[in-house]
């Protein structure tokens, strides 16, 4: 026999306490003592696994006076009952539990640590953090996962002292996700450190640490990144010029224009991708010697980037784009004559629309119906007995 509860009885017991989590609020007010004052006897039984139990049920009452109880029972030598005694202190969230729920990290069953890292992510405080990162060195890989979980999903500012404390931990995987949380709670606070990360030695880091700065969208990393876009390594580059482009500062309207003359291809088609992001004639002539670029990806940016622009002084390049050799440079060129909506534009794509392709010759007309005119209506008509059913559906679409 048990000490205080039949051992037999210990499923019925178990499902009675998990009813008490189905009572309102009131009817726990009422009763809550008593439940509180059977669990917690329950805690020193005898047999384990109505100890077991009991560190459960605690956890389901929600009660936190149950909490330094259960931090007891992070002792205990059933390795269920400090298990369950984890996972309870992680529902009730009484910050009195997170130095105990730490030091169960050197538990020796990696259940036990693996239920602590649970508990210490329901809290949001340095403290919890610090525990956390301290266990991403743990053997276990499966324990340490969970920890990095963790982490990635912090979103409380508050831990940003923690998290800056850790940009030069000597292992590498542990700084690049430091760089990435901070980009994830996305504060002003989170700045300087994710700056001082792009000086970092491994370029994933660097890698993240721009990325990261891209989604806070603050001006005060314009420098920094404008720095960035020397680096070298491509990735950190071409990240940085997406970051700042991201960012919408004017001031990088003339380093973005100068990748776009960087001897890598991914780089340069970040800038061209962003350039019109920041609504600056200054990027027109760049972008425009960016059509002639060796890479189609880089001419089809740049042919994109100058449609969203809208400046005429893209037109006569963009008559020239129409020849090029990759249809779907022709097809964002056509495209982007039809955004900047000048009429000189209507006679290139008139011309156009002699073009091989299928595609090519559906964007001519698609753009040539952005305007009125007369040519335009002519155009159209002809378009009529086109080889491709989907085009003549189309320019009837346009003209009725």
């Amino acid at each position: 026999m048990s000490t205080y509860l039949d051992i037999q009885n210990v499923e019925n017991l178990d499902n009675q306490f998990k009813k008490f989590s189905d009572l309102n609020i009131n009817e726990l007010d009422t009763i809550s003592g008593k439940v509180l004052q059977i669990l917690v006897e329950a805690l020193q039984d005898t047999h384990g696994n109505i100890r077991e139990i009991a560190a459960s049920a605690l956890g389901e009452l929600g009660d936190k006076r149950a909490t330094t109880y259960l931090i007891n029972s992070l002792k205990d030598p059933n390795t269920e009952v400090r298990r369950n005694s984890a996972g309870a202190l992680g529902k009730l969230q009484d910050h009195e539990s997170i130095h105990a729920l730490g030091e169960a990290l050197n538990d020796d069953s990696s259940d036990v640590r693996y239920w602590a890292v649970e508990a210490l992510a329901q809290f949001q405080e340095p403290e919890a953090v610090k525990y956390m990162i301290d266990i991403l060195l743990e053997f276990d890989e499966f324990v340490s996962s969970i920890a990095n979980d963790a982490l990635i999903h912090l979103t409380n500012p508050k831990v940003i002292p923690v998290l800056k404390e850790q940009i030069k931990n000597p292992k590498t995987s542990i700084r690049a996700l430091i760089v990435e949380v901070l980009g994830k709670i996305g504060t002003e606070d989170a700045v300087e450190p994710l700056v001082e990360a792009l000086k970092d030695d491994n370029a994933s880091v660097r890698k993240n640490a721009v990325l990261a700065l891209g989604k806070i969208h603050s001006p005060m990393a314009v420098e920094a990144l404008t720095e960035a876009l020397k680096d070298n390594d491509k990735y950190v580059r071409g990240n940085a010029a997406i970051a700042l482009g991201q960012i919408g500062d004017k001031d990088a309207v003339k380093p973005l224009c100068e990748a776009l003359k960087d001897n890598d291809t991914f780089v340069r088609i970040s800038a061209a991708s962003v350039l019109w992001e920041l609504h600056d004639i200054r990027a027109v002539k760049p972008l425009c010697e960016s059509l002639k670029d060796d890479d189609s990806n880089v001419r089809y940016g740049a042919a994109w980037a100058l449609g969203e622009l809208k400046n005429s002084g893209a037109l006569s390049p963009l008559k020239d784009a129409l020849k090029d050799p990759n249809e779907q440079v022709r097809r964002r060129a056509a495209q982007s004559l039809g955004q900047i909506g000048d009429l000189q534009g209507v006679d290139y794509l008139i011309n156009a629309y002699g073009d091989p392709s299928d595609n090519v010759r559906k964007s001519v007309l698609e753009a040539l119906g952005k305007f009125r005119d007369q040519k335009v209506s002519e155009c159209l008509c002809l378009a009529l007995g086109d080889s491709n059913k989907e085009i003549r559906t189309k320019s009837a679409e346009l003209i009725f």
